[in-house]
């Protein structure tokens, strides 16, 4: 099965260095695509003003001149009105022919029948914005960061169910969103969604909770449709979701899958400890958390699995499934026994892909990393219990 598509698309005065520290996190899980564009690189933040009515305060100026008796003159106009119209078609330019490399990514994932995920920082944020004004536009799951979107951003814009999912990452540190929101007045199109979150619809846009995942409006009501999600971090300046894998790995990386990420955790966290009680031989205290391990219900299985379902409930819907693949028949017995095989195989399986994500990037395999993800830890452990017949597909 071919690895959904991330697409990863940076912001000003940038050249995407942080791709690879995201595509470090997500990777063999997801496959990532950069979306690099060199119109933005020079000159830094001094740039905003070409992108707004600050244009303007210099023919505002020379008017205030004029009315106290400081005119310009007419060439001094002129050349002032030249250089003003320059820069605007300057900026028009730039910005459609960063956008039109960003729609050229784009049509070449969704040409393979994808629908993208996205990651999008800074000025990227805004040009997602500009290619959702494409209705053939699809995505599954976006996260923004440092977005200088308004904040009203996607009032009227959910219906047209082009996504899944918005995480929004709200650095309340951002100094350069926050700027540009104060001027957003003169910057249409501009606001500080990145400093003071997305507003919209009740039952659409909702914040998280301070650990950033928890949902109090979706734990009562979940609404059918696609989602925008608040997530503040305090101590976040305008990049700082990007040093380090750490951060893409706990959240966006469980965000992307659909599944809880400090379940994911804890989950994980279990199958750790059970491997090292095994290690230990320590048998009291393995099977009494072993018990806890198969009996807690988790909201981790994704696809078919609508409610939590505890380990061992999962284990063995895959056991029996797996059976009928291979047109096996199993009395209650064999199937318990092998239920269990398969549960101690899935911790192994877990544990194995953290042990394996610690390795440097180019020693690592990636048939033991995508256990990670507890339906694929499941689904290596049941096969191992059942391996396919030789010269049939697995």
């Amino acid at each position: 099965m071919p690895r959904p598509a991330v697409l990863l698309i940076h912001g000003i005065a940038s050249r995407g260095g942080w791709h690879k520290t995201v595509a470090d996190a997500l990777e063999p899980h997801f496959r990532c695509v950069s979306v690099r564009y060199t119109q933005y690189i020079r000159l830094g933040w001094l740039k905003v003003p070409s992108l707004s009515w600050f244009l303007a305060l210099p023919v505002g100026a020379g008017l205030v001149a004029e009315t106290r008796g400081f005119g310009l003159g007419r060439y001094r106009w002129a050349g002032l009105l030249v250089a003003l119209a320059v820069v605007g078609v300057w900026e028009w330019v730039r910005r459609r022919s960063a956008l039109a490399r960003f729609r050229e990514i784009y049509d070449g994932v969704e040409r393979l029948g994808e629908v993208p995920h996205l990651v999008a920082h800074s000025l990227g944020t805004y040009l997602t914005g500009r290619l959702l004004r494409l209705p053939y536009v699809r995505f599954g799951r976006i996260v923004f960061v440092g977005s200088p979107l308004p904040r009203a951003f996607w009032m009227g814009r959910l219906e047209a169910r082009q996504l899944t999912a918005v995480r929004n990452e709200v650095g309340r540190k951002d100094g350069l969103v926050l700027l540009v929101g104060l001027v957003s007045r003169l910057m249409p199109g501009f606001g500080p969604a990145g400093w003071a979150g997305f507003e919209g619809p009740k039952d659409r846009v909702h914040t998280l909770s301070a650990d950033g995942e928890h949902c109090d409006s979706c734990a009562r009501a979940r609404p059918d449709g696609p989602l925008v999600h608040n997530a503040s971090v305090a101590e976040f300046t305008h990049s700082d979701a990007f040093i380090g894998t750490g951060y893409a790995e706990t959240y966006w990386l469980p965000f992307l899958w659909d599944l809880p990420g400090p379940e994911l955790v804890a989950f994980h966290e279990a199958c750790a400890r059970a491997v090292t009680l095994e290690e230990d031989e320590n048998w009291p205290e393995l099977e009494k958390h072993e018990s806890e391990l198969r009996r807690r219900e988790w909201r981790l299985w994704g696809g078919v699995i609508e409610s939590p379902m505890s380990l061992e409930e999962y284990v063995r819907y895959y056991v029996e499934c797996r059976a009928r693949a291979l047109e096996l028949s199993l009395n209650p017995a064999t199937l318990a026994r092998q239920t269990d095989r398969a549960v101690r195989l899935t911790w192994w399986a877990v544990t194995d892909a953290r042990a394996e994500r610690k390795k440097p990037k180019g020693e690592r395999q990636e048939a033991v990393l995508l256990a990670l993800k507890p339906v694929q830890a499941v689904r290596k452990a049941v096969n191992a219990v059942f391996p396919a017949p030789a010269g049939s597909r697995p």
